[in-house]
């Protein structure tokens, strides 16, 4: 709280690294990210580490799972429908339902590094090497178009339904739909700047993003 106080949240596992947070409104807070992988399970997918999401209830910590199946979480999302679901390394998608951590599938082979709801149900999430991929109310994903193959870094969707990502190299690109196809399509000329852009806002006129520089860059749509 601004002029306030903090309050210290501590977590089981010192060597937890959280790399993405969803926090609601009824008080919930999820974290995802990896801890050490300690089985002794032989895996498909390389790495070290294994895929953790802890929540909170208030400053209360409620779940602590491992999602052993991938090796790093990077962002969680509640969609319409309820359904919690975070992605990951090597295209992972996990879902999270009543303090059940559940692998779900690896839906591409990149990382993917953000993950938004959809107004009318699902999610879009997005990841290196341009990758883009639309996920059913059953998780069930489809890939799609993009005009970059740069780095997807960061992700929103606005109040009116609008998915907007940006990306390395100061790119920003916008989902559009028509005639039942979705694609990515690049909104930013070349604008001057470099930064890898790793924050993102949008109302349905405009759009914000920050770079890793300090960098802000607005646009509006005419």
């Amino acid at each position: 709280v601004l002029g306030g106080g903090t309050t210290l949240w501590r977590v089981p596992d010192p060597e937890i690294t959280f790399l993405g947070a969803l926090v609601e409104d009824n008080g919930t807070t999820t974290l995802v990210g990896e801890r050490p992988y300690r089985g002794n399970a032989p895996r498909s997918i390389p790495g070290k580490t294994a895929g953790v999401v802890t929540q909170f209830n208030g400053d209360r910590i409620t779940v602590v799972g491992d999602a052993l199946s991938c090796s790093r979480l990077h962002s969680v999302a509640r969609l319409t429908n309820g359904q919690l679901v975070a992605c990951g390394d090597w295209g992972a998608i996990v879902r999270v339902e009543l303090g059940v951590v559940e692998f779900v599938a690896s839906i591409c082979g990149g990382h993917l590094l953000a993950i938004a709801p959809l107004p009318e149900g699902g999610a879009v999430t997005v990841g290196v090497g341009g990758h883009a991929l639309s996920l059913g109310p059953k998780l069930d994903a489809q890939l799609e178009a993009v005009q970059t193959t740069r780095d997807l870094l960061c992700l929103t969707t606005s109040d009116d339904g609008q998915a907007w990502a940006g990306s390395a190299q100061a790119r920003l690109v916008r989902r559009s739909t028509a005639s039942g196809t979705s694609s990515w399509v690049r909104m930013s000329g070349d604008i001057g700047v470099s930064s890898s852009m790793v924050a993102v806002a949008a109302g349905p006129r405009t759009v914000r993003a920050i770079g890793d520089d300090g960098t802000v860059v607005e646009g509006r749509l005419a």
